[in-house]
């Protein structure tokens, strides 16, 4: 299953890449919007892309928003790449 993915500007490029070669398509920020964009900003645009953000910014967790009725899935970088459940 391939999945769509939304990298903000922590996530490296070799994550990027890892992700891409495993099939998924990786949507990179500054190509979508301002690389100072705040958080709530990257949320928005991750869920305008129908595409789940990584971010090794840890700010994220702390962002209470109503997404209903989309899921929200939340993975290190690290799980994804790696595949654990």
């Amino acid at each position: 299953m391939s999945l769509r993915f939304f990298a903000d500007h922590c996530v490296p490029n070799s994550a990027v890449a890892a992700l891409r070669d495993a099939g998924h398509e990786v949507l990179v920020m500054k190509e979508h919007i301002a690389p100072d964009s705040d958080d709530p900003a990257v949320l928005a645009k991750a869920q305008e892309l129908n595409a789940v953000l990584i971010s090794l910014n840890g700010d994220f967790a702390d962002i209470g928003v109503d997404i209903s009725p989309v899921d929200t899935i939340q993975r290190s970088v690290a799980d994804v790449l790696i595949g654990t459940p």
